[in-house]
């Protein structure tokens, strides 16, 4: 009597035994994949781009009528989805799911095939950290990351995260600040996939976007001791015309 109802804050574990749940069903449904359409899931859950499905065929070494069976059971599977022509696995969750439940081994070799095929098709390196990380070690993934960059930039958030992923890697000075001058080239260039600025929205500028990527640049090479080295030099000086270029 006179006592008061209190929430205890119990209700976590109806939601993560629901969550158990659809992991066990999900991986009951992996576990039933046939080795061909098991390797094209676990391959297309490494990828961060939906992937043609020539590419995944020439990739697991399947031929016409083996890549056709392996992409109908991934989509009967609903592990995979198939559309426009591409193959991804959407849920982030699921994706790491499937990753996890990869022997470490496998997850190399398939990041190995996937990577050189990709790059047989584009003809260029792959700008993947996730890919290369995979494939090799960070010191080798951080060098072909950064002869990647050198391409055109992808959009904006894309490249955004490709530079999160790369500062896991233990950049130089040197590296970091070419990895930021990226995503500033990146929001300097365009804008990002369905973002549409307008100063109604109150959205930060693509331009502060691109300048404070700038800074983070210049803040890289503070300190360094300057040998009188043209690359250096050549790099800061770029660093500050660009950086002047989008205070105007």
């Amino acid at each position: 009597r006179g006592r008061k109802w209190q929430f205890t804050g119990r209700l976590g574990k109806p939601v993560k035994a629901h969550e158990d749940l659809v992991s066990q069903v999900l991986l009951g449904r992996l576990q039933r994949l046939t080795p061909a359409a098991l390797a094209m899931t676990r391959m297309v859950a490494l990828s961060d781009h939906a992937q043609e499905p020539a590419v995944l065929g020439r990739a697991l070494a399947l031929g016409p009528e083996p890549l056709e069976e392996a992409l109908s059971t991934v989509a009967a599977s609903r592990l995979v989805q198939v559309q426009e022509g591409r193959a991804t696995v959407p849920d982030p969750k699921l994706r790491e799911l499937v990753v996890s439940h990869t022997p470490q081994a496998e997850l190399k070799r398939l990041a190995r095939a996937l990577l050189g095929a990709v790059q047989e098709s584009v003809a260029k390196p792959v700008l993947s950290v996730r890919l290369q990380s995979l494939a090799s070690d960070e010191s080798t993934a951080l060098a072909q990351v950064m002869l990647a960059i050198e391409q055109d930039p992808p959009p904006p958030l894309e490249a955004q995260r490709v530079v999160e992923q790369a500062l896991d890697l233990n950049p130089t000075p040197l590296q970091r600040a070419r990895l930021y001058e990226f995503l500033a080239d990146a929001w300097a260039e365009g804008l990002p996939g369905g973002f549409l600025f307008t100063q109604a929205s109150g959205a930060q500028p693509p331009s502060q976007h691109a300048l404070e990527a700038l800074q983070l640049a210049l803040a890289s090479l503070e300190g360094l001791p300057d040998p009188g080295g043209d690359a250096l030099r050549l790099q800061r000086a770029r660093l500050l015309r660009k950086k002047a270029l989008q205070e105007i």
